[in-house]
């Protein structure tokens, strides 16, 4: 057996985490809520990485009133958004 390289090693490691179940995710969130002031950084990337293209990584952070109002725009997954979905959500944003 060789060395094994940093992605090889990185790989390991993604697929050992387990994954969190939607209703698990809003679980933890509604915990975080319920303990007190404080921001809830939501963050996310886009890209292949430096081996292979360009990288955007951005992080949010939202006050419940806007929460509500994106989800009430019909954000769940930005990844499954429309052209036309983007562009609804990016005009309330601006507003």
């Amino acid at each position: 057996m060789g060395r094994r390289g940093g992605l090889e090693r990185w790989a390991e490691g993604r697929a050992a985490r387990p994954r969190v179940s939607r209703d698990e995710a809003l679980e933890r969130l509604s915990v975080l809520r319920s303990s007190g002031p404080g921001a809830i950084v939501g963050t996310d990337e886009a890209g292949r990485g430096p081996l292979a293209g360009p990288v955007v990584a951005a992080a949010v952070s939202l006050t419940p009133v806007q929460e509500e109002a994106l989800l009430s725009l019909g954000l769940r997954d930005s990844k499954k958004l429309t052209a036309r979905g983007r562009e609804r959500l990016w005009d309330a944003m601006a507003e």
